[in-house]
């Protein structure tokens, strides 16, 4: 007896993301998207967690304006870079400018590498805003922080 196969169909997640089922299919048939059961008519393709994964990224790579032609690049550079057959489900992309790069949280904890642009060249990225937050915080909690020279910095009302 055959494992009953788990997930949703291409066409109700085309549903509730917004997307034409028509443009679900297309990234399927172009490998963007991995099914759990190929189908057609009514019932169309079933799409599990992995699918679902790589079918939220496409779709916000492509609202970030990467072109497909573009996606399907990095998805084979990152193939062959991590050897991850699915690399949109399994891995942390990040967008930087034009370029789709990914961390891998086992192996390269605060690496980020690219994977369209420069395919395997490092990149330094920078949250700026994390800095900022934390810097805040730290002045809001204390009225007064020395410095090295014995200067303090004194929040003034």
């Amino acid at each position: 007896m055959s494992k009953p196969t788990t997930g949703w169909t291409a066409r109700a997640l085309a549903r509730q993301m917004g997307l034409p089922a028509a443009t679900v299919a297309s990234w399927v048939v172009s490998d963007l998207v991995s099914v759990e059961q190929y189908g057609r008519g009514r019932g169309g393709h079933v799409i599990g967690i992995a699918g679902l994964l790589e079918l939220l990224a496409v779709a916000e790579l492509r609202q970030a304006g990467f072109p497909l032609q573009s996606i399907r690049r990095a998805v084979q550079n990152l193939r062959g870079l991590t050897g991850q057959d699915r690399p949109l489900a399994r891995l942390t992309l990040v967008v930087s400018g034009k370029d789709i790069a990914w961390k891998d949280a086992d192996d390269l904890s605060d690496v980020t590498i690219s994977a369209l642009r420069q395919p395997g060249q490092r990149l330094m990225v920078f949250p700026i805003g994390e800095k900022h937050s934390e810097l805040l915080d730290r002045l809001e909690r204390v009225d007064c922080i020395p410095t090295e020279s014995g200067d303090t910095l004194s929040h003034v009302s």
